[in-house]
């Protein structure tokens, strides 16, 4: 079975490729049909993300604020946001807080290949690094932050080009 699906990875990823080579990323956004879809809350930096209502934590929304390459590339990307509350006020270092990540491509039902790294910055701003979008299309990372008052998300879907 996994024999398969490495086969059958490998032949979607050189077909992506083979289809892409060559094209600007606005021709490779519409190669993977993701342009425009509805469920891009993300699609452009700067945006912001609600986080779920659960728990206390104050922060209402994440404030996403750069992005490396500038928008969501296939390979490895690398953002920076920080927390806001209802009122727009900055929350520079929630105390306790702890933030992970996770990418997944809800279209082909696949995780991302690596483990992101979501670390506070020394001036106050967060920062996700090996955010690693293995092939062109709709992406799903979740923001899991935590600290001693409870959990909360925030989903994140962006439209990653090849």
């Amino acid at each position: 079975m996994r024999f398969r699906r490495a086969i059958w990875a490998t032949v979607m990823l050189a077909a992506c490729g083979a289809a892409s080579s060559g094209e600007s990323d606005a021709a490779a956004e519409t190669y993977v049909g993701c342009t425009g879809d509805p469920r891009v809350n993300l699609p452009s930096f700067p945006g912001d993300v609600a986080l779920d209502a659960a728990a206390s934590l104050p922060a209402a929304r994440l404030h996403f604020l750069t992005a490396n390459p500038s928008v969501p590339l296939a390979g490895e990307n690398t953002w920076t946001f920080e927390f806001q509350a209802a009122d727009g006020s900055l929350l520079t270092e929630p105390a306790g807080t702890t933030i992970q990540a996770a990418a997944f491509m809800p279209d082909h039902g696949h995780p991302s290949s690596v483990t992101p790294t979501v670390s506070l910055q020394a001036d106050g701003k967060w920062q996700i690094e090996n955010l690693f979008l293995t092939m062109g299309g709709i992406w799903r990372v979740t923001f899991t932050i935590s600290n001693t008052d409870g959990k909360r998300t925030a989903v994140v879907y962006v439209c990653a080009a090849s």
